[in-house]
């Protein structure tokens, strides 16, 4: 265990001195992100309302599953998550919709910042995912302790 300092941590901050024109040009690049983001998200969205929607994702959170052997509830779990690779629910699936553009690169886009804004979303949806998995293990769960009143 490391020693307690007693230092206290103070922060500066120092004032962005831009002119007109980098302010410009910084508002035009947050406004073009924004935009992809939001494009982005809702294609996402799209296809995840697809996917929610299918026969397979139906069955992975149907009561019928408690009725299945251990390898069959594995088949189906992973017949889900090859769904959600095939559709681009991976981290490395959101990369691909925020490869670089030719017109992004005149305005001041560069790679770093679209791999940044691909983190973000994927945090976002990753998320979103374990919470489906959580709820499904709660109607698990649910289901054996009504089984063993």
């Amino acid at each position: 265990m490391g020693k307690k300092r007693n230092a206290s941590n103070y922060v500066v901050t120092y004032p962005l001195l831009t002119k007109k024109q980098d302010e410009d040009k910084l508002n035009k690049i947050m406004e073009i992100l924004t935009l992809h983001y939001n494009n982005v998200q809702r294609k996402m969205l799209k296809k995840w309302k697809f996917l929610i929607n299918s026969k397979l994702y139906k069955e992975y959170v149907s009561n019928h599953y408690k009725d299945l052997s251990e390898n069959e509830k594995k088949t189906k779990r992973e017949e889900w998550y090859e769904v959600l690779k095939k559709n681009n629910f991976t981290e490395y699936g959101v990369d691909k919709y925020f490869k670089i553009q030719d017109g992004y690169k005149k305005n001041g886009v560069n790679s770093m910042m679209l791999k940044g804004l691909s983190s973000f979303l994927w945090k976002s949806w990753s998320k979103k995912i374990a919470n489906v998995r959580s709820r499904i293990n709660l109607i698990k769960n649910a289901i054996k302790t009504l089984r063993l009143i």
